[in-house]
């Protein structure tokens, strides 16, 4: 295990109320369509380069919260946010313009590191962990084989989101998902297998990252269980 600290990765969070409420179901695919469409030339915001895909862990997150439109940038993604919203500017979401009452913007700085203990997370949004390939191994195993799959995943998206996010896990990484429920997603036009449920891991996360498919459309959002005094994987 390397000696050396963590470097400390910037997180900005933008919460944008409306002037009149929304009405309707939560909409983060259409918050980053809006973001899209507004700035086509940053591909910070739609992951696509001349439309090309661009084959990466997202900078920014869209979501949704009580109402609310939320996008949530790392890294790279956290200064196009903190420098971008003021109150009094409309967004197109789908068919229905709408008008930025508030924006709220926090900026911090967190870490991700190896924990001493096992830390326990939950999805607060579905988790999309199948692709096409394993999601047929999934649908013809055993209870026990599903577990081990979705365990293998939930290491493989950690990897990932570390690996997008410039943090090299030096250490035996080790997770297993705890299934609550299974459900049925839209994500694009595709019907996708989510499941919600509880995460443990070996790794200090900053709060609201995001694993495996679509977490730029609000997919994958994990929440630590019990926060200390000082959120994990911040630096104060």
């Amino acid at each position: 295990m390397s000696s050396e600290s963590p470097a400390p990765i910037p997180v900005a969070t933008v919460h944008l109320r409306w002037t009149e409420p929304w009405k309707g179901p939560p909409a983060p695919h259409l918050l980053r369509g809006a973001m899209a469409a507004a700035f086509p030339d940053n591909d910070l915001f739609h992951q696509h380069d001349g439309g090309r895909l661009i084959y990466r862990y997202p900078r920014i997150h869209y979501r949704w919260e009580e109402g609310e439109g939320v996008l949530v940038g790392f890294g790279d993604g956290a200064a196009p946010l903190a420098e971008l919203f003021h109150e009094d500017i409309s967004l197109r979401l789908g068919a229905r313009e709408v008008r930025v009452a508030e924006a709220r913007i926090s900026f911090r700085r967190a870490t991700i590191k190896p924990a001493e203990h096992l830390r326990r997370y939950f999805f607060r949004s579905p988790w999309l962990a199948l692709n096409q390939e394993n999601h047929s191994a999934y649908k013809s195993a055993t209870a026990s084989e599903r577990r081990a799959l979705l365990d293998r995943m939930a290491v493989a998206n950690l990897l990932a989101a570390c690996k997008g996010l410039e943090h090299q896990v030096d250490h035996r990484l080790y997770a297993a998902f705890q299934s609550k429920r299974r459900l049925s997603c839209r994500y694009k036009d595709q019907t996708l297998t989510g499941f919600t449920g509880t995460l443990l891991c070996n790794l200090d996360l900053p709060e609201g990252l995001a694993i495996g498919r679509a977490v730029s459309h609000g997919y994958g959002w994990l929440q630590a269980v019990e926060m200390p005094q000082h959120r994990r994987g911040d630096t104060s």
